[in-house]
């Protein structure tokens, strides 16, 4: 879905030599999905429950249950571990575009057209195939989990601050396609991770708490998020887009080195 709209996005902006139009065009997937939500049936509104369980149910239980858990310190690793790369994404990705734009002005294809819209067309036809390849790597992600689901997101997490830090350097130095392939690495190792890490704090997580640390995660993953923006968008402003990228993901590559090496069994109050 995503690789087709941004395939479209691309040959709209071709067509009409605006971006503004992709916004309006915008609003017919999303009245599909707002149609698609109203026919979900009744019975999703409701929640399931057996009589005799054995779970824990209200506020305070789970809390407890909750706290618990997430002062056990591998439980704190797994969270952070899946958190941490998705939010560094979601920080970063939108830096990329620049660097599209300089990968298509490299192409020697339509020199007769507007730039703008032959820049359109370019990098909805690569964000086209970034996601292709996301998807490839999404289905390669239950094979990948069959090794070690732990070491597996440890070194998936590693090589994807190395591909930033790759992007980076390739990126000072001007070499835009070599920059854009290991961009796309992030992706591709983003999209191999979550399943992996979903499955891996699932196996780890009490059933009765983890919505709770499902929840936790995504807090810890949008306060990330909002402090790399935050951090990458001064360095970028100060240094350019290739040392924020260099910096900020070589912060991230020790920090997480050192979180993951950090002494095992023991409790946050230990």
């Amino acid at each position: 879905g995503s690789a087709l709209s941004a395939l479209v996005a691309g040959i709209i902006v071709f067509k009409s030599g605006s971006y503004q139009n992709i916004f309006l065009y915008s609003i017919i997937p999303y009245l599909l999905n707002l149609i698609l939500i109203l026919s979900y049936p009744k019975e999703l509104n409701r929640i399931s429950t057996q009589k005799n369980s054995n779970i824990s149910t209200g506020i305070i239980p789970t809390f407890k249950s909750f706290t618990k858990t997430v002062k056990q310190v591998h439980i704190l690793k797994i969270i952070h571990t899946s958190a941490i790369h998705t939010a560094y994404l979601r920080a970063v990705k939108d830096y990329i575009q620049p660097l599209l734009i300089n990968v298509a002005l490299l192409i020697p294809l339509m020199a007769d057209i507007e730039a703008e819209k032959k820049s359109g067309l370019i990098i909805g036809v690569i964000y086209f195939f970034i996601y292709l390849i996301t998807s490839v790597a999404s289905r390669l992600s239950s094979k990948v989990d069959a090794k070690n689901k732990k070491k597996i997101s440890y070194l998936t997490l590693l090589f994807g601050f190395i591909s930033g830090i790759l992007c980076g350097l390739f990126y000072i130095n001007g070499l835009w396609i070599f920059s854009m392939i290991a961009f796309i690495g992030i992706y591709f190792i983003e999209n191999i991770r979550k399943p992996i890490l979903t499955g891996l704090i699932a196996d780890n997580v009490p059933t009765e708490t983890l919505t709770s640390v499902l929840s936790a995660q995504s807090s810890l993953r949008t306060i990330i998020t909002a402090i790399l923006a935050l951090a990458f968008g001064i360095i970028a402003d100060w240094a350019g887009i290739g040392v924020a990228f260099t910096t900020v993901t070589g912060f991230l590559l020790i920090f997480s080195i050192v979180i993951t090496n950090y002494p095992k069994h023991k409790s946050v109050n230990a």
